[in-house]
């Protein structure tokens, strides 16, 4: 997902559908704000992390036994955007796995 640049890309909702396959590029450092400005990605995003994040980070991201707190300042391997999209699609350690295919890379 990461090429070096600063951009992501996500998947529109309508792509969870049968019928589509959207994919929505957003460039610049202001991608997340962006996102957070629209309720439907928010909404979509919310969803994601219930079904793919919170069994292991809880529904409040707030961690658990073995799991870190995702709500804090303290991340693990860097809090940079490249960092988050590497972790989120690639895992780490064996112990997070990829979710590289939930999240539509």
């Amino acid at each position: 997902m990461s090429d070096g640049s600063d951009h992501l890309t996500f998947r529109d909702p309508a792509s969870f559908a049968p019928t589509g396959n959207v994919a929505v590029t957003l460039d610049g450092a202001d991608a997340v704000t962006q996102i957070a400005a629209d309720a439907a990605a928010r909404r979509t995003g919310e969803r994601m992390f219930l079904t793919y994040c919170s069994p292991c980070h809880g529904s409040d991201a707030g961690g658990s036994r073995g799991f870190p707190n995702l709500r804090d300042h303290d991340w693990l391997y860097g809090g940079s955007l490249e960092t988050i999209t590497e972790t989120i699609t690639q895992g780490r350690q064996g112990t997070m796995p990829p979710m590289a295919a939930a999240v539509g890379t």
